[in-house]
């Protein structure tokens, strides 16, 4: 966190460029917030707002949908979450859409947008001519795509393994404060890393969810020992520096580009070859608890009559 306190480029996106990344980022922060305290419905209203002001925080849109259809017993009650973000973007989006839905609809997600190569800061090691290709964009799709349905299918064995259902948990499984925050987080970085293009102000985007996805990814096969906790504080704070680096040169140049490249395939590596640990999955409800409390001190009150 301090890394991050102490990042200039940081303190550019909030304080003097003023870009609208930050309070999206605020609105989404706010709604994971509302999920980890179980208000799923606040939590998607927020989500669809932030969505409102930038179109990036769709990055978190496949992890939130994983996330509903685990948190509700029946599909019903993802379908009400699901239908306050389409209600909310329809609300805010009214004006446009009763005058120009065709030109509103098609300059929200500009499908066919060409990115300028000037402004790149995560392929400036390509020629142009290959960073403006359909072939590179179509390569990129497919990655995002088959990175997200991979992750998806290891969380949901996991889910089998700790819960016994993979969707529809039952009411007494509640996902943890960690699950949610490393579920979301991933959906994004995924999305960073095969990002058709980043520009300087995307950093905010993710560059605080790090720290957690690294921490997240416990080898199942090493123990934990001063040496190996020693080992993952130098690497994430190698990564931290790294990606400060990346994102500071300006303008961006092949030498950066390699560096914020390489460094993402590190974390993504991490991500792969150490799985969610099962034991952080769920949190006992309140109720569950207390009811153990008073089991536990009624017995001790038998133990001491005995």
């Amino acid at each position: 966190m301090a890394l991050v306190c102490l990042s200039k480029r940081l303190h550019s996106i909030y304080v003097l460029r003023l870009f609208n990344d930050g309070p999206a980022m605020l609105l989404l922060f706010a709604s994971i917030c509302c999920m980890i305290r179980n208000s799923w419905k606040w939590g998607c209203f927020l989500f669809s707002l932030a969505v409102s002001i930038k179109m990036n925080i769709l990055l978190f849109a496949p992890g939130l949908l994983l996330l509903l259809l685990q948190a509700h017993t029946t599909l019903w009650g993802t379908v009400e979450c699901l239908t306050i973000c389409a209600v909310t973007q329809l609300i805010l989006g009214a004006p446009f859409l009763l005058r120009y839905p065709e030109s509103y609809l098609r300059k929200a997600f500009e499908l066919d947008r060409v990115f300028f190569y000037k402004w790149t800061v995560n392929w400036k090691f390509l020629s142009e001519d290959v960073f403006v290709s359909k072939q590179l964009s179509l390569v990129l799709l497919a990655c995002h795509l088959g990175a997200l349905a991979y992750f998806a299918i290891q969380l949901l064995k996991v889910a089998k393994q700790r819960v016994g259902h993979r969707i529809f948990w039952p009411s007494s499984s509640t996902m943890s404060p960690e699950y949610i925050l490393y579920t979301m987080f991933l959906s994004n970085f995924i999305g960073i890393c095969f990002a058709r293009t980043l520009h300087y102000q995307f950093y905010c985007w993710y560059i605080s969810t790090i720290p957690m996805l690294l921490l997240l990814t416990t080898s199942t096969t090493t123990t934990t020992t001063t040496a190996t906790i020693m080992t993952k504080a130098i690497a994430m704070v190698l990564v931290m520096v790294a990606l400060e680096y990346s994102f500071h040169i300006f303008p961006a140049t092949p030498l950066s580009s390699a560096v914020l490249q390489i460094t993402h395939g590190y974390i993504l590596v991490q991500c792969i070859s150490n799985q969610f640990p099962a034991e952080l999955l769920t949190t006992p409800k309140a109720t569950t608890v207390v009811a153990e409390e008073k089991r536990s001190s009624k017995d001790n009150a038998v133990t001491k009559n005995d």
